[in-house]
């Protein structure tokens, strides 16, 4: 990595804006007192707060009530 240039174009080159998402999105939300995840179980909640964090949340609502209802018509 040539970080000068990075520096100069004003590029981050920390690790702290990544540390800080991964603390705030899973450590906090995954690791509650008492809490136990299965991998599916886990996988589903973090897609979903990373959706809700990232303020898709109702884009992401529009297109599941969508898809259920599609799911519905040709079952």
């Amino acid at each position: 990595m040539q970080y000068d240039e990075y520096l100069a174009l004003g590029y981050p080159i920390g690790t702290g804006a990544v540390e800080g998402t991964c603390k705030n999105l899973v450590k906090e939300r995954m690791e509650g007192s008492g809490m136990r995840w299965t991998v599916v179980g886990a996988e589903a909640v973090l897609r979903l707060r990373s959706v809700y964090q990232s303020h898709y949340w109702s884009d992401f609502w529009n297109y599941y009530t969508l898809s259920q209802k599609s799911a519905k018509r040709v079952a």
